[in-house]
């Protein structure tokens, strides 16, 4: 019984140390980065296996749902990766220092419980960091949304002003603060640099942050432009359809929360009359 407390508290004293180092990672001395700076093809190429491992899931990575998500919340790989291996860490210690408590107690554990407990505790403790960023990545999509409406805004103001296409899209992601407009005038920065439309690297950077409502925009502009239509209507009609759907979804978020409240409330008010009429029913009880 000493061995298993021992293993368990080695256990979580390791995912310990691992949390910290994914959150607080140390940093790389300055003699470090110039090394890095300075490193041939060669040198680079000989690297060990371990950084060859992580560019080749970083790539794998980067068109799967997570990879979007990671680049949507702004959170890199790495950290995220050290959060699961944290998490599963924790939870795989969590079972058998639970087991060490309950034969602490006096109760008669197997051995199967503590190693069923384990496995459950580490699936559990690698879905947290995975549903946390799939929480914030959904929050910040739709911070982006509501910042995109008030881009196509001032977009459209601008072509109403007679500005040209690319002069009114680079002036209006540079009137705006915030992640939202710094991935625009990212994006927009560098289909400049490398000669290509706009419309296209905005299409790109809907599909890196998941933003379907920006493909969309990019791609019913760039067939307004290319058929000769306005733009400047086409993109008025899609801010006005992107605020309508913001407003809807909205709503629909209140009303949830609405019968989320529901139930707590009641419990509340059941607890409330019981509150009034204990005294009452104790003294009829009583008598």
């Amino acid at each position: 019984m000493t061995v298993l407390i021992l293993a368990a508290g080695a256990a979580f004293g390791a995912g310990l140390i691992v949390l910290y180092g994914a959150v607080r990672p140390a940093p790389s001395s300055l003699a470090d980065a110039v090394a890095r700076l300075h490193t041939s093809r060669v040198d680079a190429n000989s690297a060990g296996r371990r950084d060859r491992l992580t560019r080749r899931w970083l790539t794998i990575d980067a068109l799967s749902r997570t990879g979007r998500d990671l680049t949507a919340a702004g959170i890199s790989a790495e950290l995220h990766a050290g959060r699961t291996v944290a998490g599963a860490g924790i939870g795989l210690a969590a079972g058998p220092m639970l087991a060490a408590v309950m034969a602490a107690a006096g109760v008669d554990v197997s051995i199967v419980v503590p190693v069923w407990l384990a496995l459950v505790g580490a699936l559990m403790g690698a879905a947290v960091p995975q549903v946390a960023l799939r929480r914030t990545a959904r929050r910040r999509r739709q911070a982006f949304r509501h910042a995109l409406g008030a881009y196509l805004d001032l977009l459209a103001m601008l072509l109403a002003a007679n500005e040209g296409t690319e002069g009114a899209l680079h002036e209006a992601a540079e009137v705006g603060d915030g992640w939202a407009f710094d991935e625009l005038r990212r994006a927009l920065r560098s289909a400049r640099t490398r000669g290509v439309p706009m419309w296209d690297a905005l299409e790109a950077l809907g599909e890196r942050l998941d933003v379907v409502e920006l493909r969309e925009i990019a791609a019913a502009a760039d067939i307004g432009g290319n058929q000769g239509a306005s733009v400047r209507r086409t993109l008025m009609a899609k801010a006005r359809s992107l605020r309508a759907h913001a407003l809807s979804s909205e709503e629909a978020d209140a009303r949830n929360r609405s019968k989320q409240m529901a139930m707590p409330l009641m419990a509340i008010a059941v607890a409330f009359l019981l509150f009034l009429f204990y005294p009452a029913l104790a003294q009829l009880t009583s008598s």
